[in-house]
């Protein structure tokens, strides 16, 4: 279906982006993404360890402010930085000063990363790892 949707789009003169896994603030009335995993991790539940992308809300928003009015590949990745539960939650701790199991560190080298070069080239400069604490204590 997303190919598709990415055909269609294509078709009628659009770009997809290829966005991985979000945070930052969410919309009114809805619930952060990593809500479950903080309150886990608070209850002092074992939690195991995991690796993924991530992207903050606002460097898609920028991708696609990049993307209008000039000419663009048809599908752009957008992805940011490799994370994995064990820091982002001593990163979760350290802000909220909720204290609980770390989890072990993941694998980061399982973690398959989008190629985000023909964004960059455009002039798209996500906040990298210097972006999580801020978006944290806003959840705080």
């Amino acid at each position: 279906m997303k190919l598709e949707t990415e055909a269609e789009v294509t078709a009628r003169g659009g770009v997809s982006l290829r966005a991985t896994g979000l945070y930052g603030p969410p919309p009114p009335g809805r619930a952060h993404k990593w809500k479950e995993l903080f309150g886990q991790f608070a209850d002092g539940e074992a939690i195991p360890p995991r690796a993924a992308t991530e992207l903050h809300v606002g460097d898609l928003a920028q991708a696609v402010a990049i993307c209008v009015g000039q000419p663009t590949p048809p599908v752009l990745n957008v992805s940011d930085i490799v994370l994995d539960r064990h820091e982002l939650l001593a990163a979760w701790s350290r802000v909220s000063g909720i204290v609980g199991p770390l989890p072990d560190h993941a694998d980061k080298g399982a973690v398959n990363e989008m190629d985000c070069t023909r964004l960059r080239a455009l002039g798209w400069r996500p906040r990298g790892r210097a972006g999580l604490v801020p978006a944290l204590r806003a959840l705080v």
